[in-house]
């Protein structure tokens, strides 16, 4: 995973969709989203740069559960 100077590396998450019949495994769906934030121009520049694309037709959702102070600024 590639660190950006003087800072952490980004989140990635990946996701496993399986499943089995008892005997045999298998994998369905493999999938990796990378998570940078829209003002962090340092980090998408370097991700555009390793050849990475903002994707237009996805929208980011989140639900509060609580209410907290942010810390990433």
């Amino acid at each position: 995973m590639p660190k950006l100077k003087n800072g952490p590396p980004p989140l990635l998450f990946y996701v496993i969709i399986s499943g089995h019949d008892g005997r045999r495994g298998y994998i369905y769906h493999t999938a990796a989203a990378l998570v940078v934030f829209a003002r962090n121009k340092t980090g998408n520049a370097f991700w555009e740069n390793c050849g990475f694309s903002v994707r237009e037709d996805l929208i980011y959702r989140n639900k509060t559960i609580r209410e907290f102070s942010r810390i990433d600024t």
